[in-house]
């Protein structure tokens, strides 16, 4: 990456500002640990996360990064998923969690 998502992370972590362009500046694979970042902050600290978050539309960046991860299913992977498959229906492959971006390997999402 260009510009050091870890460097990032200390900065938010302060309670400052990124400088410059902010995330839109950062590679793909930065923007992605920074939304995962701040999903672990939100969803575990919540009460005191707000100081910390991006603004929407860097949220919004950074969740895309996200969206367009390519996924590369592993052999294991697939002998899982035939397992599942015969035990019970309805395992969908690559589930993608509709608020957080993130992708399952598999999942239930009827449960």
């Amino acid at each position: 990456g260009g510009r050091g998502c870890g460097r990032a992370l200390r900065v938010l972590a302060r309670g400052q500002r990124l400088p410059g362009e902010g995330p839109s500046g950062y590679s793909i694979d930065e923007r992605r640990q920074l939304h995962q970042w701040q999903l672990w902050l939100f969803l575990e600290h919540a009460a005191e996360a707000q100081q910390h978050l991006l603004s929407e539309s860097e949220r919004r960046l950074c969740c895309d990064a996200m969206h367009d991860t390519r996924v590369r299913v592993s052999a294991l992977q697939r002998s899982v998923s035939a397992a599942l498959a015969a035990i019970r229906f309805g395992f969908e492959e690559e589930y993608v969690k509709p608020r957080t971006g993130h992708s399952l390997d598999l999942a239930l999402p009827s449960s």
